[in-house]
């Protein structure tokens, strides 16, 4: 994953986001995208887990850590409001990330849609799209 924190001295102050994988999209927030950016109000000191980027120019988008009931599922990502994006996920080692487009609970049974998997500079990760709705990532 890829960890960003700071601090801001005005918690009224908005940061806009953008990056080459993609607009970060941290883990249990939620952000309006415009002209591709992602966009937050953080607390004076903030840290915050990104596993997911996206390409996607408008919208409202949520990426939060969703209930993982089932034998062998020890996380599970819920990214919600997306159209017709771009999504890249940046997995664990050594996982097997399952990909579901907007599947429906309890989740048994829906059928996965395999990613592409990618490399550059000798960083991976796992991208899928364009989609819209929702995407639940397991592993």
């Amino acid at each position: 994953a890829f960890w960003f924190s700071g601090y801001v001295p005005d918690t009224s102050v908005e940061i806009h986001l953008n990056t080459p994988c993609g607009a970060p999209l941290f883990t249990d927030h939620e952000t309006e995208l415009r002209g591709g950016c992602s966009r937050y109000r953080f607390e004076r000191s903030w840290r915050a887990e990104c596993r997911v980027f996206v390409r996607q120019d408008e919208g409202w988008l949520s990426c939060a850590e969703h209930v993982a009931p089932h034998p062998g599922i020890r996380r599970r990502l819920r990214i919600a409001g997306l159209r017709d994006a771009i999504v890249r996920f940046f997995p664990e080692p050594d996982t097997a990330p399952v990909f579901q487009v907007n599947p429906r609970g309890p989740y048994v049974g829906h059928p996965p849609t395999p990613p592409r998997r990618m490399e550059e500079s000798g960083a991976r990760w796992l991208e899928i799209g364009p989609v819209a709705g929702t995407l639940l990532i397991s592993w």
